[in-house]
């Protein structure tokens, strides 16, 4: 299984290495990409924290790839909503029951954006569900699935929704093993 998540200045720290790290432990190849031309693949978090992107953006990858994931962080979200290259993507693996979509804290926004939210249960940073009127949101799910849409309300969240995506990629033994191994569960 292959994951791309794409990266760029403003990002949340936590969620991108979260995401990462949990899926990279469980035998997923995970790439992550960076979208800021500017930065290269040295972007800086919304708290200030350097990240290295393993490449940048290239169709290669994305094609390959199972699922898109997308860190959160405001910054983050409003570069994967102007960004045509990750709408893209986003849709195209929206409509492909082979392929998820994932997106944690205000990145369901970016999804939005992409129309694949509407009439689709989701969760996000609290507040940011009022720029998804059509999406059917939850305050109370801490990371929902709806078809192949994964989404998730914030940092406090990260795990949970890097491990659920880890079992949707490599099944519940892999999850577990992992989860066992950082003291989840």
């Amino acid at each position: 299984m292959k994951a791309i998540v794409p990266v760029v200045s403003g990002v949340e720290e936590l969620e991108t290495v979260t995401i990462i790290d949990v899926l990279r432990r469980g035998g997923v190849e995970v790439i992550a990409l960076s979208i800021d031309e500017d930065a290269g693949l040295d972007v800086e978090g919304s708290r200030g924290v350097g990240l290295v992107a393993d490449e940048m953006w290239n169709e290669e990858a994305v094609e390959d790839a199972d699922i898109i994931i997308l860190p959160g962080g405001m910054g983050g979200m409003e570069a994967f909503c102007e960004d045509m290259r990750v709408q893209n993507t986003i849709s195209r693996f929206a409509s492909n029951k082979n392929k998820f979509v994932a997106a944690i804290c205000a990145s369901p926004v970016a999804l939005y954006e992409a129309g694949v939210l509407n009439g689709k249960r989701v969760t996000c940073y609290p507040g940011l569900e009022e720029r998804m009127p059509e999406a059917k949101y939850s305050s109370v799910d801490k990371v929902l699935v709806d078809g192949n849409i994964i989404t998730s309300q914030g940092p406090a969240t990260a795990l949970m929704f890097a491990i659920l995506i880890l079992e949707l990629l490599q099944g519940h033994k892999v999850a577990s093993a992992v989860a066992e191994g950082m003291l989840i569960c």
